[in-house]
């Protein structure tokens, strides 16, 4: 249930980051960060990405847009540690 209602979250938030909604971005991706847990990622429930993955690549750019630079760099290190233990960046 976590990975389809950030699903929903991710989408909204990918959303609202594209029209320069960055607040609201931030406060959409972030709240999917309970999918760290692999057990609430919903892979193979259909997803062809790693939901967390691509909530952790695009928070990046919403804290760089918010001027939170130091913080978009950790994500992004986040992010990339993620991808690479996945060793596909889409699953």
């Amino acid at each position: 249930m976590l990975a389809r209602n950030c699903g929903v979250r991710r989408v909204n938030g990918l959303t609202r980051l594209h029209l320069g909604e960055f607040v609201a971005a931030r406060a959409l991706l972030d709240q999917c960060h309970g999918l760290a847990d692999s057990a609430h990622r919903g892979i193979g429930a259909g997803l062809t990405e790693d939901p967390y993955a691509t909530m952790l690549a695009y928070s990046p750019w919403t804290l760089a847009n918010l001027g939170y630079i130091d913080q978009s760099r950790l994500r992004l290190e986040e992010a990339l540690t993620e991808t690479r233990r996945l060793r596909h960046a889409q699953r």
